[in-house]
Parts: C-alpha cells; structure tokens; sequence
C-alpha cells in the first residue's frame, strides 16, 4: 500500500479571485463561489472517489483521471467538509464511515492538494447516492478529454473552431485555460474573434476585447476601432431618439437603461484592449475617444485611457489628460471617483517639459503630491522644491530657449494675466446661434507682455469626440495691454446635438474644462424669422420697396425680442457689387427705424425678462406675427456715405441676431432663453443712381 501526503490549499484568495466573476451582493454578504466540478478538472492530476480512513487520512476506492490506483492512501491534514456561506462561519458536516468524497486534487511539489482554491470536493453520506458522485466525476472528465482533443488539433485554424465552445457556458476555468490555448495560437485566434463580434452576446465581447491585442492581426485591430466607433455612433443615436435630458442618464448607474450600460461597458473594454495593441498609430484615435468620454462623461473609458497613455507616452497627450482631469475632478461619479494618484501615474511617464504645469497643480495633493514632485524632479534633473512658481519658472525658461534671443528675453516676464471663460446659459438649441465669452483678465498692476497676445486659442470638443482649437486674437480696441472680454461662438454650420466643452488657453495657462449642451427641441422650428424683400417681376430688389422682418409664432408660448435698434438689436447690411470690386458692410441706420434712435441705451450682456421690462421690447402671442419694414432706399443711402455706391448690380445682405425669450421668466423655457435666432437674407438689386 502507498502513502501519499498531500498538502490542502485554504480557501483565503478564492473570493478575491471570483470577485470578477459573479453578480455583486449586499456590502454585508460573503461571495459564495459556485461548487462545480468543471472548476477543478482542467487543473487535476487526480480525480478520485475516497473514503475517510483515520484522522486527515483517506482510502481511494475508485480513480477517474490519474495514475494512482484503488486502495492507494492519501493524507490530507486538515481536510473538512465545509461550504461557504454568505454570512457567519462556514458550516461543517461531520465524516462517518459511510462518507464518501469526490476529490479534484493537484500534485505540488511531491504532494497534493485540493483544486479550485481547495474547493473543488464533493460528498455524500448514503452508500445509495456514491454513484452520484462517480456520475459527476465521469462527465466532468469525459468533458476534459473532449476539451484536450480540441487543444491539440494540429490545424491551427480548425483548432480555434473547436475550442471556441469551451469558452462559453462550462464555468471560468474552461474560460481562462481555452484563452491561454488560443492565445498561444496568436493571429489565426484573433481574426476569428474578429468575425464573430456581431454574433456574439455583449458579455461574450466584453470577455474577450479586453485583451484582444495579445493575439495580434491587422484585421482584428481595424475590427476592433471600427467597433468603438459603431458603439461611439450607436450612443448618439440613442441621445437624439430620447431627447432632452438624455445625457443625463448616464449619471445614476442604477436606473440607466441597458442599452446605455452595454455601450459603456463595450467602449471601456474595447479600449483597454486596443491599448493592448501597444501600437502608436492608435493614438489619435485613442486622444479623439477620450476627449470625447469626457464630453459624454464616459468615465471609466477615460481611465482606459489613462491607462494607454500610461503605457504609450506621447506630449500630444497631455492636454487630453488634463481635460479628464478637469471634467471628473470638478463632478465626481458617485462611487466610481477619479482619483489624483491615477492621473499624475499617467503624467509620470509623460518626461516632457509640457507636462511641468499639469504636475505642478498636484504638488499640494495629500496623495499624488510625493509623486508628482518625484515626476517633475525627473524632468528638471532636480528638485526645485515644493514652491509651484520655482518649477513655472523653469519651464518659461525651457520654452523660451526655443525662442530667438530677443523673443526669449521677452518671454521670461510673466504674462501678467490669466484665461477666462464664461456662458450666460449652458442649454442651448439646435439652430440658433452658440454663443459665450473669452478673454484676459489682468493679474497684476503690470501691463500684459505683447509676446503673449498671440497665444490665445480656444480648444472645442464636440459631441462626437472630435476636436477642433480655434486661434482668438487680440481686440483691435482699446488697450493693447490689458484684460478683455469678447463674444464668441460656434459654427453653426456644423453644430450638433450632445454635449461640448471649451477650455481657452492663454500663455500656457487653461481655464477649468466648462460644458454646454446643444438639444433639438421642437420650439425652434415653430418659431420662424426671415426677412423679405420687395423684389420686381424679374426677381431683383426694388431700390424704393422695402425690406420687412418677419416673426411668426406658431408655438403655444409668447415670445418676446428686443425691438431693432441701433443699440442692442442692430441689423448689419452688406453691399457687394457682383463683379467684386466693391463691398461696404455697415449698420442700418437708426434713424429709419420705429425707434428713431430714441432708445434708451440700456447695458446688459443678455436679455432677460426683467431687461425686457426697461428695454423697448416686441411682445408676440401664440398664433401671431410681427412685421417691421425697413426702406432699402435708407440703407443704400447710409452706404453711399461711407463709400459712393456707383450704378451697376449690387447683393444687398441684411441680416441681425434676435435673442428671444420663449415663455414666461419662471416656464419651462427659461433656463434655454434667450435663444439667440440668426436672420439673414440676400437679394441682388440693380442700383441706377
């Protein structure tokens, strides 16, 4: 008879190892891992049928899978019938000789042990139900053999076929040890989880996208981005079929929809594992996803992100981590926060001396602090301290030396100012015109260096991630230098519904990351503003007809616009001559207006119900419409004071922007009012004298 003496595994790392696994619980509750049989097999050297003998001493009756033999004798010190329960102890069933056990065990270094983390047991105390314990064992080992049989077919594309039914359904052993298999078969592997992502469940692709760029394969790495940007798509189109208040959503995991959850969970897994390409192509597209999960408030495909840039460091990435930062440290997601040691983790590897004025903002953070002086440290050659103006300074002085010598004196003086930005509203409508403020304002008694007037830039991500940095120059208007605050605004020929955000960037420094949203609401389009001129037979203006704005509203609400003036609601015209040779833009004048120029000149940065009450004001009521008649002849004569306006076929361009208040000052309209309407119109007109 021989002896065995095997040594048992406690069961102290199998909760965390099934935490990846298995459904969350209640905070309270202990996770119970499944006790399954096929959780053990794979990792077996013996499988065995045994009975207790004496003390930690147990007698094989009958063996399924091993070279040991019936009557053998194992030792197993501490070995007990235990399950896990999700609160208390664990429950313990005493051994009587009628006890029979179904071991999955291990060799380890000349003994054994128990697999599954020593839970892979089974037992029955009635001799009638041992066969239950034989049946158990011959099907989980007839289902290792067929497993075995498909891991080594020597085709290896046949191979991939037969193994990918052990990925699914038979528990996370077979799931793990059938990836480690195709795995080791690379390209041939990938490329066929490739062509399977759209017949696959999403747990399925979530399973297996996360890693995907260890197998390699050109075909499976486009397939991959082409799946990001289906998924980027899918969740736009899910904002514009739900409508206002959509992007919300996302906030409280708990009652978003399912649709929302799988698109997260794809692009969060989907980008890891394009990260696992390791290839630096990718990182454009990766900076654009970012940019726009920050938008859309996609944070954990923003830590995704982080993580790629950790692993492939490029200073074309530093505003984009500066962007993540400023979006979920200024509104943390309730229970999944980002933290400021992941952050300066990722600038860690980013040596560059862009990246001194991002650590210098964690010097004082009581847990990224010690790291991001250790980082910057890195990047000076030494440690300047924990005074955040000693590391500025040297990195004016880094981006001076690429300065000629008389630009880099220049550049060592400090800018004297600081960026700002700043919106009247943050919900605006889908065709009016986005509008906002930028500036300087002054820091210091000190002038603003000339040198810095160039650096003003506006950085815009838009709803579907892409990114757009628009130059802003310095007014031509008053003082050269010092602070100022203009008007701003979007494109509107490629605005789009979702969520923007801005930065503006003066000499190297950003504002905070501020969002607006763009939502298409039916109210604009019931709403309608044109204006119209007194055209001939022949289609031309008529010199002597007018031009008449018209408002009509067919909402169900009363409107409310500032009547033109010369003040606050201008109308700017446009004369260009058809062969180019001549163009005069200018403002109609005031004195051909209802209001004469008789107005009072009333201040404000935006019109609201209460400036309505002050300012001379249109008032039109659901179903009604205003009409106001401008003479062109009035207009043609204002032109000719400025430029002589000669005889030939001129465009005549008038136009305006009506700030509308939709709605009462408390109604459901008020937080997107005033909607800022463009109005234009253009006809030629044939000027005789």
């Amino acid at each position: 008879m021989r002896r065995h003496l095997p040594k048992t595994s406690v069961f102290s790392t199998i909760c965390g190892c099934l935490l990846l696994f298995l459904p969350c619980t209640a905070s309270s509750a202990r996770i119970v891992p499944p006790r399954d049989p096929r959780e053990g097999v794979l990792d077996a050297s013996l499988v065995s049928i045994v009975r207790p003998e004496t003390q930690d001493w147990f007698r094989i009756e009958e063996v399924f899978l091993g070279d040991q033999s019936a009557g053998d004798s194992i030792n197993l010190p501490g070995f007990k019938l235990y399950t896990i329960q999700e609160s208390g102890p664990e429950l313990v069933e005493p051994m009587t000789p009628d006890t029979r056990i179904l071991l999955f065990l291990k060799s380890k270094e000349n003994s054994w042990e128990v697999t599954y983390y020593g839970y892979c047991f089974f037992w029955r105390h009635e001799p009638e139900k041992v066969k239950e314990l034989g049946a158990i064992a011959e099907e989980t080992v007839s289902l290792r053999r067929s497993w075995e049989a498909a891991r080594d077919t020597d085709n290896e594309q046949s191979r991939v076929e037969a193994l990918w039914p052990y990925l699914w359904g038979h528990g996370v052993s077979f799931l793990k040890h059938t990836e480690r298999e195709l795995q080791k078969i690379g390209t041939v592997a990938g490329d066929y989880i490739a062509r399977k992502f759209e017949v696959m469940t999403h747990n399925q692709r979530t399973t297996l996208i996360g890693h995907l760029g260890v197998y390699g394969g050109e075909l499976s790495h486009q397939a991959l981005i082409e799946r990001l940007k289906s998924r980027r798509r899918l969740y736009e189109s899910f904002l514009a079929k739900r409508g206002v208040g959509a992007e919300r959503l996302i906030e409280d995991w708990n009652r978003a929809p399912e649709e929302i959850k799988e698109i997260y969970g794809e692009l969060y897994y989907g980008l890891g594992g394009l990260a696992s390409f390791k290839d630096r192509t990718d990182l454009p597209f990766v900076r654009e996803l970012a940019l726009w999960a920050v938008g859309h408030r996609f944070k954990q495909t923003c830590d995704a992100a982080l993580s790629a840039f950790r692993d492939m460091p490029d200073e074309a990435n530093l505003p984009v981590i500066n962007a993540i930062w400023l979006e979920f440290s200024a509104r943390q997601k309730n229970g999944d926060e980002m933290t400021s040691l992941d952050v300066v983790r990722t600038l860690n590897t980013h040596v560059y001396p862009a990246a001194v004025p991002l650590l210098v903002g964690f010097l004082k953070d009581e847990h990224a602090g010690r790291e991001a002086l250790t980082a910057l440290a890195q990047i000076v050659g030494q440690d300047l301290g924990q005074n955040p103006d000693d590391w500025l300074n040297w990195y004016r002085v880094q981006m001076a030396e690429r300065l000629t010598p008389n630009e880099s004196q220049e550049a060592r003086r400090p800018p004297n100012g600081a960026p700002i930005i700043r919106l009247n509203k943050s919900r605006f409508v889908l065709g009016e015109s986005v509008f906002f403020w930028v500036g300087v304002k002054t820091v210091s008694r000190d002038p603003i260096p000339k040198e810095y007037q160039n650096t003003c830039r506006l950085i815009i991500t838009r709803p579907d991630g892409t990114t757009r940095t628009e130059p802003v120059g310095w007014p031509l208007d008053g003082p050269e230098d010092t602070g100022w605050l203009g008007g701003w605004g979007l494109r509107s020929n490629d605005t789009q519904p979702g969520r923007y955000t801005l930065i503006f960037e003066f000499a190297g420094q950003r504002t905070e990351l501020v969002s607006l949203f763009v939502e298409d609401l039916p109210i604009l389009k019931q709403i309608e503003a044109e204006f119209v001129f007194s055209l001939s037979g022949d289609g031309l203006a008529i010199p002597d007809g007018n031009v008449t704005l018209i408002v009509r509203n067919n909402s169900d609400q009363t409107l409310r616009f500032l009547q033109p003036d010369g003040f606050n609601s201008m109308v700017s015209v446009s004369l260009l001559k058809s062969d180019r040779s001549y163009r005069n833009d200018f403002f109609y004048p005031v004195e051909s207006l209802p209001v004469g120029g008789n107005s009072p000149a009333i201040t404000f940065d935006t019109f609201t119900w209460d400036v309505a009450s002050r300012a001379p004001s249109i008032t039109i009521r659901p179903g009604e419409t205003y009409r106001q008649e401008m003479p062109l002849r009035a207009a043609l004569a204002e032109a000719a004071k400025g430029l002589s306006v000669h005889p030939g076929r001129y465009d005549v361009t008038f136009s305006m922007t009506l700030q509308i208040l939709i709605g009462e000052k408390d109604g459901k309209w008020s937080e997107i009012s005033p909607v800022r309407i463009p109005v234009s119109a253009t006809a030629a007109c044939d000027i005789a004298r």
